[in-house]
């Protein structure tokens, strides 16, 4: 129970920091001059927050696969509730008395009943059943075509033809994700380490090495005006070459686990 409980909190770990930090997300989706903060916890322009997309993806994974009540097919209904809030439309910031609710009642909302799960779980009244193949799934979502990071990923490869300004917020989501999946990996690797081959956790401690990196890859802030495009596209070329470097391993260790086929 405890491991499981670990794992819930390592996937929402960057969530739960951004919401319990000053101020909450409110001037990080209110106000440009935290266009950084913005990048990794919601979105801006339409890219998807590094923080908030891998965070809710994954976590969506887990509650669906390995948290199941009894020996029913029937998912816990307090995160089957917090997965729902947590994807929440961010946009909808503080912003209740324009009519419905506002993303911070529902984050909270949400939270109320993961820090419920987790409580329970850690005292013996929940379940967490992680199987290799939920280890596998989750495994997929961070490091398989079309999964969380591929999402994240492939919004970098085209940063070249966007505008200076998206470029410099697709880098930051890039480099926020990466650090949600490195939290992710790093409780996998410690918690269920023997359910891997040896050969694959070599190249899972390699991966979560290289997402660590990542994750402080900030560019420098620009302020004569404008920021030098070139040099915003290759540091946008570096973190894609670093991230996907990371995708082959990350899948080697789920194909080790025992019913853990997943194509790239």
């Amino acid at each position: 129970m405890e491991k499981g409980a670990l794992l819930a909190e390592a996937i929402t770990y960057q969530f739960r920091q951004r919401l319990e930090e000053q101020g909450g997300w409110a001037p990080n989706d209110l106000v440009i001059l935290f266009e950084r903060n913005a990048a990794c916890a919601a979105s801006i322009d339409g890219e998807p927050g590094g923080i908030w997309y891998v965070a809710t993806e994954t976590f969506e994974v887990f509650a669906d696969r390995t948290a199941r009540t009894g020996g029913s097919s029937q998912d816990d209904p307090r995160l089957t509730n917090a997965v729902k809030k947590f994807n929440y439309d961010h946009r909808r910031w503080g912003i209740s008395w324009l009519g419905g609710a506002d993303s911070e009642h529902e984050y909270n909302l949400g939270l109320k009943d993961f820090n419920e799960y987790v409580s329970d779980l850690r005292a013996g009244n929940a379940t967490s059943n992680v199987r290799p193949d939920d280890l596998a799934a989750l495994l997929a979502e961070l490091g398989g075509q079309n999964g969380a990071m591929d999402k994240i990923y492939s919004r970098l490869n085209d940063a070249e033809t966007v505008p200076p300004e998206q470029r410099r917020l697709r880098v930051y989501s890039s480099i926020c994700a990466s650090a949600v999946t490195a939290d992710t990996l790093s409780v996998i690797r410690s918690a269920y380490g023997l359910d891997f081959d040896e050969d694959a956790l070599e190249g899972l401690d390699k991966a979560i090495d290289a997402l660590y990196r990542v994750s402080q890859l900030y560019p420098p802030i620009v302020l004569n005006g404008a920021d030098d495009s070139l040099w915003l596209v290759n540091h946008a070329r570096n973190i894609a070459a670093m991230m996907s470097a990371t995708f082959d391993p990350i899948l080697d260790a789920a194909r080790s686990l025992p019913s853990g086929e997943v194509a790239r």
